[in-house]
């Protein structure tokens, strides 16, 4: 398919730090199942990580420019099909549709602009955000219990802490342009996107949703 020793397939590994073991039957359980990131193709004998910023398609969240080049080059070439809006879930690991597609204006959720320890970045998959309203529409409460299997008594499992790995690289870019760093910085460690409080869900649920 490739001219030999040019190219090279790339299949970015999640986890913290790209470290979640994969053997071939790991491999093959994912290609089935349709989980982890996209297998990339990258040029040999380079190096350079695949952050998941970029597998995750979250690297398109903040920068309409960007998406539009990735539609563009989705309609020419097969290898870089565009995903559309649909963005990296850590805890499913499936590519999933969210209830705000995207922020290339930096508002936030609320529209205040994006703040510490991830204010103002999605909370909901796009399905997850019809079910709440279609829940206080009906003037019921929203009972995390009730709301499926990838949700725990607090809210989401994929705001638990052991995902923040994920969350300070899908939103890198815009957490140091927000800090005034360079964007192309790693990744700051101090950026936090999991749940604190019990009492998180409202909130966001005010944030986002209503």
């Amino acid at each position: 398919m490739f001219p030999q020793g040019k190219y090279k397939f790339v299949w970015p590994k999640d986890g913290p730090k790209g470290n979640r073991p994969r053997g071939t039957f790991r491999g093959f359980k994912d290609i089935l199942t349709g989980k982890g990131p996209d297998i990339f193709v990258q040029r040999n004998p380079s190096v350079t990580p695949i952050n998941p910023d970029r597998w995750g398609n979250w690297d398109t969240y903040h920068s309409a420019g960007r998406h539009f080049i990735e539609e563009m080059k989705g309609a020419r070439n097969l290898l870089t099909t565009s995903r559309g809006f649909k963005r990296y879930d850590p805890h499913t690991r499936r590519y999933r549709d969210w209830f705000t597609p995207h922020d290339w204006f930096g508002d936030g959720t609320y529209g205040l602009g994006v703040g510490p320890d991830g204010e103002g970045y999605p909370r909901f998959t796009n399905s997850e955000g019809k079910k709440i309203l279609l829940r206080y529409a009906r003037g019921e409460p929203v009972e995390p219990y009730k709301m499926g299997k990838d949700w725990h008594h607090d809210g989401p499992k994929r705001f638990r802490q052991d995902y923040d790995w994920f969350w300070q690289e899908a939103h890198r870019t815009r957490v140091n342009e927000w800090l005034g760093l360079p964007i192309h910085s790693p990744s700051n460690p101090f950026f936090r996107m999991h749940q604190e409080f019990p009492d998180d869900l409202p909130q966001w649920i005010l944030d986002e949703i209503l």
